[in-house]
């Protein structure tokens, strides 16, 4: 499409203001927006608001030149029609190239020469993608719009991917690129500092995980930790704070057990002391908070070769990895540092660390304890004794229902847990390494993920689990795979939160909701053309951006409670979908006595429509479904029996 989603532009819109590119190639300009953050972020924002003082050269690429007109020929310095293919080849080399939505109209075969152009041209390189991938043919009579491939975050390595709902971002940034370099000089650096103090050091974490698994610093790492396990006097710490400020390192809390130090990149240098088994640090960062570590992986630490040169490493790695990264931490590969971070220490708040993965309880190795914990703990925590709670494992997407289930999340692999759908390989693998009682709710389209996958279906098959779906449509479809499922219809939320709101319209409002990306799978389409033919009855669509016009308006992605204000004037909601589980939607409009249509039949739909009007009294239902409080309820008794 000419146009762009709107999640990832304030993150494009920081980067051109980290880089600060002076050359920039926009490959696939269509409507040009993507060229006006340009330059509003290169010459506007650098005070060059008129066009003859424009510093920043900023060219683009367009293969369908009936999309150019006079924005983007005043925005941009130079336009090349033709396809990307052609025409990089004979372009000089740029600070940035962006190629925002056009990777997925190139076949795969094409897709990869396009990749390997931009990084031969660019030394920044943006690629925008859509995560799913819908069915698009021609579009604005350009048949070049057809969507051709789908692309995954597996086929960029070694870059930085960032997703912001259906966009996928992918980076190649030399700066960020660049910090293994940083990396590597710092460690150089690092390792003078304490020969010359002649203390010896040990890596940890994320150096630690890149020689596991690669032999080599991982390009989306962005620090260094490493610690030291023998006791210093005061002298030597003194000495090794001369030493690292002599090589070009700034250092605070410089007599803590934790001292963050700066020379390119961030480091974290952890002091232990030993005390049997273990080795503790006490960082007063951290108040009753304490570090540990096994002492069989830094009594006798291995020396490697690395990075040509020879460092020291954890003892026994592999059980040293599997035990901070989980079994999977050769194929379980999570390039944004931050969200791993969050995914260990259960948050950034430290009152949350004990609780989290790495606490006492957590199915990695319980590296943070209270102060107050007997050592003796981490046996206990570690064998199947672990007394068991009653947990909620989230998949990706389903997180915002956080606030609303009232269970822990799933911190310990040795609980009974709710697992909230089953959608993506991290889920599965959660699931199947999961110790504790397994309940699963089935929601829709992780069904079709499912049994599109025969490894899917083996692991799920092959554990024993409870499993709750919402109708009778995929209670049948887990069947066919020997899985028996019960129907409990569930609502998100809760009951008493939507009482009826419904009043008679003679110019009735519905409502429907769709996902970007998706909107043929939501049928926005066959909502376009009713809009047209039923002028009478305004259609609001939720979840995606579009051109509001006339009795068809577009809201985008509000805040759920916003539009639980807006629905509640309306009468009658939408649901097009041809598989589906319980929409949250349709249930809604019930218990507010709006009435759902529900079909992909045009003509059904249209005159369910047009009866609105002489729809006096709320609509009524003898469906019977669970609000949240109320299944878990019904889980707990579960489980109980």
């Amino acid at each position: 499409m000419p146009v762009s989603r709107p999640q990832h532009l304030s993150y494009l819109s920081n980067i051109i203001l980290e880089i600060k590119p002076k050359t920039i190639l926009d490959i696939g300009v269509g409507f040009g927006l993507i060229g006006m953050i340009f330059r509003q972020y290169t010459d506007i924002w650098n005070g060059n608001y008129k066009k003859e003082n424009w510093q920043t050269r900023i060219d683009g690429i367009e293969i369908f030149k009936d999309y150019i007109g006079d924005i983007q020929l005043n925005i941009y310095d130079k336009i090349h029609i033709g396809n990307a293919l052609d025409v990089l080849p004979n372009l000089d080399k740029y600070d940035l190239i962006y190629a925002g939505d056009v990777l997925e109209h190139f076949t795969k075969e094409d897709g990869w020469k396009l990749v390997k152009l931009l990084r031969e041209k660019g030394k920044n390189v943006i690629i925008v993608t859509p995560k799913v991938v819908s069915k698009q043919g021609a579009a604005f009579n350009n048949v070049y719009e057809t969507h051709r491939s789908q692309w995954t975050e597996d086929d960029f390595p070694n870059s930085m991917v960032k997703c912001f709902n259906n966009v996928m971002m992918i980076e190649y940034n030399a700066l960020k690129t660049d910090m293994k370099t940083k990396i590597i000089s710092d460690m150089g650096a690092l390792r003078a500092a304490f020969d010359q103090a002649k203390i010896p050091w040990v890596n940890l974490y994320g150096v630690a995980l890149g020689y596991g698994r690669y032999k080599d610093i991982m390009a989306w790492d962005t620090d260094i930790d490493m610690g030291v396990f023998v006791e210093l006097t005061d002298e030597q710490r003194q000495s090794l704070n001369e030493a690292l400020i002599a090589h070009g390192f700034w250092l605070h809390n410089r007599n803590d057990d934790f001292v963050y130090c700066k020379r390119t990149v961030s480091l974290n240098i952890f002091f232990f002391h030993k005390n049997g088994n273990y080795y503790e640090s006490f960082p007063k960062s951290t108040p009753g908070i304490k570090f540990i570590q096994k002492a069989s992986w830094f009594d006798n630490p291995q020396e490697v070769d690395f990075l040509g040169d020879k460092y020291l490493m954890p003892n026994h790695i592999d059980d040293f990895l599997t035990c901070y990264y989980g079994k999977d931490w050769e194929t379980n590969i999570i390039k944004n540092h931050s969200q791993f971070f969050m995914d260990k220490r259960g948050g950034k708040a430290q009152s949350a660390w004990t609780k989290g993965r790495s606490g006492k309880y957590g199915d990695l190795w319980p590296t943070i304890m209270s102060t107050k914990d007997d050592n003796s703990e981490i046996i206990k925590c570690q064998n199947s004794n672990a007394p068991p709670g009653f947990t909620v494992h989230y998949c990706q997407g389903m997180s915002f229902y956080g606030d609303k289930i009232k269970l822990d999340k799933y911190a310990n692999r040795k609980d009974t847990t709710l697992f909230l759908g089953l959608y993506f390989d991290n889920d599965y693998n959660i699931f199947k390494n999961h110790e504790g009682k397994r309940i699963i709710f089935w929601n829709g389209s992780d069904v079709i993920r499912m049994l599109r996958s025969s490894n899917r279906i083996s692991i799920v098959t092959g554990a024993d689990a409870k499993h709750y779906c919402h109708n009778e449509q995929l209670q049948k479809e887990l069947k066919s795979k020997g899985i028996n499922a019960e129907i409990a219809a569930l609502f998100f939320g809760e009951k008493r939160d939507y009482p009826i709101s419904y009043k008679q319209s003679d110019n009735p409002k519905v409502f429907m909701c769709a996902h970007p990306a998706r909107e043929a799978e939501y049928g926005i389409p066959m909502a376009i053309e009713l809009a047209k033919e039923l002028p009478e009855i305004e259609f609001h669509i939720y979840g995606i951006a579009g051109n509001t016009e006339n009795n068809l308006i577009y809201h985008g992605q509000i805040e759920e409670s916003e539009m639980d204000k807006q629905i509640k004037n309306y009468q009658g909601c939408l649901r097009f979908n041809k598989h589906d589980g319980v929409s949250q939607i349709v249930l809604k409009s019930k218990m507010m006595g709006l009435y759902p249509i529900i079909s992909t039949d045009k003509e059904f739909v249209k005159k369910e429509l047009l009866a609105l009007k002489n729809k006096l009294e709320p609509y009524k239902t003898e469906e019977h479904f669970y609000d949240i409080d109320e299944f878990i309820i019904k889980i707990h008794n579960k489980k109980e029996q």
